[in-house]
């Protein structure tokens, strides 16, 4: 809710077995793709709804388990949208994925271990995570006329709404701008 208004960014995917809350839910843009987001309909639906500026996961299960989860359904979604007709892209430019990541426990050391993995997990996964990124939108004012990778930044939270083995990921996509 609060990045859905304070960022401006149009359209809001949430992906998450659990159920989102109506408040959420009706704010304009927003979708929420429940159940297994790898699944088959999960995908078709993100298809239909794409692209999107925001990808929230909150899901209650390992850091590692959910990261793959949503690579492996991203990726899926993203493909048919490059194969289909449209070249539709997946996500907008800019955007923003976040990640609850829910750490195994809550000592010092486990949280500091774990953080470490989740870091290098996500290093791996920030290539294949550039790929379902568009062209920069019409508003936004680019450098190039040519089309070029997108920038990409993420930062691993402890933010006040997070228990003690949790930490919040955030991945931000965007291009080069001019500035006025």
């Amino acid at each position: 809710q609060v990045l859905h208004t304070s960022l401006s960014l149009p359209n809001v995917l949430s992906i998450d077995p659990a159920t989102l809350a109506k408040r959420v839910l009706e704010l304009p843009g927003v979708v929420h793709v429940r159940g297994d987001m790898a699944c088959d309909a999960a995908v078709e639906q993100m298809v239909a709804l794409a692209p999107f500026s925001v990808v929230v996961s909150d899901a209650s299960v390992d850091f590692q388990e959910v990261l793959t989860k949503i690579v492996e359904a991203l990726s899926k979604a993203n493909k048919l949208l490059k194969d289909g007709t449209s070249n539709r892209a997946l996500l907008t430019t800019p955007s923003v994925i976040v990640i609850t990541l829910k750490l195994p426990r809550k000592s010092k050391t486990s949280i500091d271990k774990n953080l470490k993995l989740a870091l290098h997990a996500l290093s791996k996964e920030v290539q294949t995570m550039m790929t379902w990124v568009g062209q920069a939108s019409p508003v936004e004012k680019v450098a190039t006329p040519q089309p070029e990778e997108p920038l990409v930044d993420f930062k691993i939270l402890h933010l006040m709404a997070n228990s003690a083995c949790e930490r919040t990921c955030v991945i931000r996509f965007r291009r080069k701008t001019i500035t006025p």
